[in-house]
């Protein structure tokens, strides 16, 4: 709605909504009604109604609803905040901070939760307090679902010694900013994350005062005037994190494209291993151990044909010939912790899975498997393969050692995080950074618990392999540096309006998201997407072989931007 142009007839804008609503609908109820994301409210309508209101005086639009879905599936230190002194000498503006989460909903008694020592609530915050300062529950008649206590500890998760998982990672877990506060907001359920309760639940956020949003959810390229999360996300001064969806490894399989959000893909990091004792991930497995000496493996068919793919369906392995054995398999059709249930009922005493393809690459995941197990890249699951074929009789173990530390990490992209271009802007890059996200363990309970952090404090560089910036965007994300970052690229909503009449929105449409009106000029100044202020880019070009391609000549493409310096006044900077 156009709050400008509500009728003096109407004392209040409610009373204008309802009043347009009841016009086009004898039946439909108000669900919600929106005051900061936009002015408007949420409702049910035919698409027959649906038009008829659009034509109503002073409405904007009428959007549907979208139904997300949750995006879920390392650590503090692999990110560089082992050593949390550069933050100290902000503690008590970093307590300030509040860290909005629209997830799941939480179980509040996690230690991961407690605030003895927290100082008190910031005088900003204007809603409701508890353990943490909010869980409100959006759509109480839809069935609940009982993940987020696992996510939102990432961002703000209290420091709890003694933590661990089976005895692995002991240690102390702790979210990236553990002095900060936590609100959460429910929208998902088990039936998806729906569009209104969304905007609902950031209208509130803004309304209560947090300063950061955060959200894992998502799904599809809509255009930005019909994406309910980038409609939710603008104009606010609020920080928007979001993920870049698990879609990967496929190609365009992005969500959440919108430029005014970080979108983070996921990342992972592994230790190298050489010689013939290959180090992967291990079993979070805490049955009888396997000893030091070696046993037979099975691999294959029955007939032990190395040259089948053998992906461990059940039913498939004969006691007869796998009993006493390490099988080797291949990951993918059926789950990991699948095929180890399928070795132990054949009475295999271990398991060793790798990738057959590079659709899995380097990633590896550790699961809570039946038997011991190892997962091994793709790269070392070659020399086993080969090893396998060399030998007569090949034998191993699985010796399952502690967590390890102290690793220079070399990082990946997971298979499963979604990868670019963007196809909704192709001129913007996304995803716009990578972080870690794989083998969290996070939100400890006593009964089950997250990672420890060791004590290694070391600042650690980056190699990703086996991918380029439409995987990872500029990168891993480097907390530490951004607290003297020397150079900005300083950006305005009015430059994101200029962005959205580029991409030849029309003036309802940029209303649309923004809530501003938009004087086109004329079309006398002409605007570029490629010229939004953003840290990256990207240049898409056509092939002279394609259906509307180039010319098979050269082409120069020039970008602009401008950076501003926040740093010393003498500095001086080269790229």
């Amino acid at each position: 709605m156009d709050k400008s142009n509500k009728p003096a007839v109407f004392n209040d804008h409610l009373n204008w909504y309802h009043s347009s609503l009841n016009s086009v609908s004898d039946s439909a109820n108000m669900l919600y009604t929106y005051n900061h994301v936009i002015h408007g409210f949420a409702t049910g309508l035919s698409q027959k109604e649906a038009e008829l209101l659009k034509k109503q005086p002073g409405v904007v639009s009428a959007i549907h609803q979208i139904r997300y879905e949750l995006h879920t599936s390392r650590r503090p230190k692999f990110l560089g905040l082992s050593n949390m002194t550069p933050f100290l000498s902000g503690s008590d503006k970093l307590s300030d901070l509040v860290i909005g989460v629209l997830d799941t909903g939480v179980w509040p008694h996690s230690l991961s939760y407690q605030d003895e020592g927290i100082s008190p609530i910031p005088r900003s915050w204007k809603g409701e307090c508890e353990a943490i300062l909010l869980i409100r529950n959006w759509n109480r008649n839809r069935l609940s679902t009982t993940t987020a206590t696992e996510l939102t500890p990432r961002p703000s998760g209290r420091a709890v010694s003694g933590a661990s998982f089976l005895g692995y990672a002991t240690g102390t877990a702790t979210g990236m900013a553990s002095g900060a506060r936590i609100a959460t907001y429910k929208v998902c359920w088990l039936n998806g994350c729906f569009g209104a309760d969304v905007i609902a639940a950031v209208d509130k956020a803004i309304e209560d005062g947090v300063h950061i949003l955060s959200m894992s959810l998502g799904g599809g390229l809509p255009d930005y005037f019909e994406d309910n999360i980038a409609i939710a996300t603008t104009a606010h001064g609020i920080p928007v994190s979001v993920s870049a969806a698990n879609n990967g490894p496929r190609r365009r399989s992005l969500s959440n494209v919108a430029p005014w959000m970080v979108t983070h893909g996921c990342g992972d990091n592994r230790p190298l291993g050489n010689g013939k004792v290959y180090k992967g991930v291990s079993a979070l497995y805490n049955g009888k151990p396997l000893t030091n000496k070696l046993v037979p493996i099975f691999y294959g068919n029955n007939n032990n044909s190395i040259d089948d793919v053998f992906y461990l369906p059940a039913g498939t392995l004969n006691p007869e010939d796998v009993s006493g054995k390490i099988v080797v398999c291949i990951r993918g059709e059926n789950s990991r912790v699948e095929k180890s249930l399928v070795v132990k009922e054949a009475c295999g005493v271990g398991m060793i899975f790798t990738s057959e393809e590079d659709s899995y690459g380097d990633e590896l995941v550790a699961d809570a498997h039946f038997v011991p197990a190892g997962a091994v890249s793709l790269e070392k699951g070659n020399d086993i393969y080969h090893y396998l074929k060399s030998a007569a009789n090949p034998t191993a173990t699985i010796i399952q050692k502690a967590t390890k530390f102290g690793f220079q990490p070399s990082s990946i992209v997971t298979a499963f995080s979604s990868r670019g271009p963007n196809t909704r802007t192709p001129e913007i890059l996304k995803p716009d950074v990578l972080a870690p996200g794989v083998n969290i363990l996070a939100a400890w309970t006593g009964e089950a618990g997250p990672h420890g952090l060791g004590q290694d404090k070391r600042r650690v560089s980056f190699n990703i392999k086996s991918a380029t910036p439409l995987d990872y965007g500029a990168g891993h994300g480097d907390p530490v540096a951004a607290l003297d970052p020397g150079l900005v690229y300083d950006i305005t909503v009015e430059d994101y309006i200029r962005f959205l009449c580029a991409s030849n929105y029309t003036k309802e449409q940029i209303k649309t998201v923004t809530k501003r009106n938009f004087n086109r000029n004329n079309g006398k100044k002409k605007y570029s997407v490629g010229d939004l202020n953003c840290p990256s880019f990207a240049v898409p070009l056509k092939a002279a072989s394609d259906e509307d391609g180039g010319t098979n000549r050269s082409t120069t493409v020039t970008y602009t931007r401008t950076l501003t310096n926040v740093g010393t006044s003498l500095a001086r900077y080269r790229c």
